[in-house]
């Protein structure tokens, strides 16, 4: 039997013995912020998470390239920088270029061959905070000294940490497509979202 994501449904196909499976092509079902989960619309230098059918490598492949595992992504128009490609999941950044843009299209091909095009709105951010593994309401978070601040291992106040986050927007300076860290360092030119900072206050500080 194959199994197949088609519109948002996992179906089943019979093979005959000694047949081969039929062609799939690359099925995009849907995209959303790779730290909370959801989606809403892209901001510029956003991490996201595209979900599908064969749009990936079946052995998931890691990396930062505009191509892994035979697979591409533009957004927008402008090539997309790709963090991980698998045959059901796929994690690009989005580019800076899209700000301003009411909306854009999504296109994504694996081994040249096109999927279906996804259109989502452009946002000025979409703020996220990446949550531990395993967990559903810990935050990433690294202590002052490099330790996992955790209820067991808070920050004591006045301490700085560091928070795994993306989806802030645009920065200064501005943001380059396919940089990782660069000095010096960008900021997000938005203020930071109250909710957030109040979810870090009330759970993880002394």
């Amino acid at each position: 039997y194959l199994t197949s994501l088609t519109a948002y449904r996992w179906i089943q196909m019979a093979v005959p013995e000694g047949g081969q499976a039929p062609h799939q092509a690359p099925l995009l079902t849907g995209a959303e912020n790779s730290a909370r989960g959801y989606g809403g619309g892209l901001s510029p230098g956003e991490v996201i998470s595209l979900f599908g059918g064969e749009i990936g490598p079946a052995i998931p492949v890691s990396g930062i390239s505009e191509e892994i595992g035979s697979t591409r992504v533009w957004i927008g128009g402008l090539p997309a920088t790709l963090l991980y490609a698998g045959e059901r999941q796929v994690n690009a950044i989005v580019p800076y270029g899209i700000g301003g843009a009411e909306a854009v299209e999504i296109r994504l091909e694996r081994n040249g061959e096109a999927a279906n095009i996804v259109r989502l709105p452009v946002v000025p951010a979409a703020p996220g905070i990446y949550r531990k593994q395993g967990s559903v309401g810990a935050a990433a978070i690294l202590n002052e000294d490099y330790t996992q601040n955790s209820l067991e291992n808070p920050a004591k106040r006045g301490e700085v940490v560091m928070v795994w986050a993306t989806g802030f927007g645009q920065t200064d300076p501005p943001g380059k497509d396919g940089v990782i860290n660069a000095d010096p360092l960008p900021r997000p030119l938005l203020p930071y979202s109250e909710s957030e900072t109040k979810k870090l206050r009330e759970g993880f500080f002394t």
